[in-house]
C-alpha cells in the first residue's frame, strides 16, 4: 500500500507546523497549505487521502473548502479544526460542511493520531463477509458512503441519482446484509471490533 497523504490547511503557520509534527511521526506524507485556494491547487495535482482544515480562514472558510472538496474529491476524508468550539458550529460543520470529523484546538497529540489512524484505516478495511453474487459497482459506491456515515440524501448527490434511488440502494444493501440499521450493517461489514 502506498504512503497515505494528509493535507494540512491553516492560515497560521505555527498551527500547520504543530499539526505536521503530530501526524508526521505516524508515517504519513504531509502536504501543507496556508489557504483554501492553495489547498485546492495542491488537490488538483496531488493524490490526497485526508484534509485537515482550520474552520476560520480569510477569503475561503474551512467549511467552504471542505464543502468543495466533498463535491470535487468525494473519496478524500475531511476533518475540520477549530479553536472556537460550539455545538452550533459543530452541527454546521458536520451537516452543512459534510465533514468526517470535528476537532478542537488545542488537540491532544495521541488522540489526534488515533483519530487520523482510525479514519485512514477505515478506508481500507476489508469486508468481513463475502457476498455471492458480489455487489454491483453502484451498490459498492453506496456501501462505501453509507459506512462512512453519509446520509442517503448526500449519497444521492455524490452518485448523481435521485434521493429515492439512493434510499432504494440502501434498502437493497440492508436486505443483502440481512440488517435493519446502519449499526448492524457496520458490524456485518467490518466485523465486531
Amino acid at each position: 500500500m502506498s504512503q497515505e497523504t494528509i493535507l494540512l490547511v491553516d492560515d497560521e503557520a505555527h498551527v500547520v507546523e504543530a499539526l505536521a509534527r503530530t501526524v508526521r511521526n505516524s508515517g504519513y506524507r504531509i502536504l501543507e497549505a496556508s489557504s483554501g485556494a492553495k489547498a485546492l491547487e495542491i488537490l488538483a495535482r496531488e493524490s490526497v487521502d485526508l484534509v485537515i482544515s482550520d474552520i476560520a480562514m480569510p477569503e475561503m472558510s474551512g467549511l467552504d473548502l471542505l464543502r468543495g472538496i466533498r463535491v470535487a474529491y468525494p473519496r478524500v476524508l475531511r476533518f475540520v479544526l477549530t479553536g472556537f468550539a460550539s455545538l452550533e458550529s459543530a452541527i454546521t460543520a458536520i451537516n452543512d460542511g459534510h465533514v468526517d470529523r470535528y476537532l478542537t484546538k488545542p488537540w491532544e497529540t495521541e488522540e489526534l493520531r488515533k483519530t487520523v489512524r482510525e479514519a485512514l484505516d477505515g478506508r481500507h478495511l476489508p469486508l468481513s463477509v463475502k457476498l455471492d453474487p458480489p455487489l454491483s459497482p453502484r451498490l459498492n459506491q453506496t456501501l462505501e458512503r453509507l459506512v462512512r456515515g453519509v446520509c442517503p440524501k448526500d449519497i444521492a448527490t455524490d452518485l448523481g441519482v435521485s434521493a429515492h434511488t439512493a434510499r432504494q440502494y440502501v434498502k437493497v444493501l440492508y436486505r443483502r446484509f440481512d440488517v435493519t440499521t446502519r449499526a448492524e450493517l457496520l458490524v456485518k461489514v467490518f466485523g465486531a471490533r
